[in-house]
């Protein structure tokens, strides 16, 4: 995997196929996403798969993301990497080169589902979720702080 996050930013050249707009390889949460955000919702009012918890919608546009904001105030939500990912891989953590905790795979595009057969760089790609937005989703959303507080956290 190609995949630096701390310093933020060695991804995989040509990732983004057909996606997540580019953003750098880097999904964050800034204004602008909000928008779109709450047009979905808005949009897509009673549907399940749209839902979002209010709770959730006020921290997020609260644009308040502490630690785990970027340089820019924003906070990265996931990213997207060669790794291999096939069915039953999702929730796998994801690390760099020195061990650190990147994040969990969550998906992967459709090229992916390939690798049972053969591992194709070129094309696979896996979707992780930033280790600092689940943190902050703990912390803020989960009211946990006190579970934050028991890891050893650098950065």
């Amino acid at each position: 995997c190609s995949v630096e996050l701390p310093g933020l930013v060695r991804i995989i050249p040509g990732s983004n196929f057909f996606f997540i707009p580019v953003f750098k390889n880097v999904f964050t949460i800034s204004a602008k996403i909000l928008r779109t955000v709450f047009e979905k919702v808005k949009e897509h009012s009673g549907d399940p798969d749209f839902a979002v918890q209010p709770e959730v919608l006020s921290l997020l546009s609260s644009g308040d993301f502490g630690r785990y904001a970027d340089t820019k105030g924003d906070m990265n939500v996931c990213f997207i990497s060669n790794n291999d990912i096939t069915g039953g891989n999702s929730g796998s953590a994801m690390f760099n080169g020195k061990g650190e905790l990147l994040g969990l795979a969550f998906d992967g595009n459709w090229e992916a589902m390939s690798s049972d057969i053969v591992f194709e760089p070129d094309v696979q790609r896996c979707i992780g979720v930033d280790v600092r937005y689940m943190l902050f989703i703990i912390e803020k959303f989960g009211k946990a702080s006190h579970l934050i507080q028991e890891l050893k956290i650098e950065g």
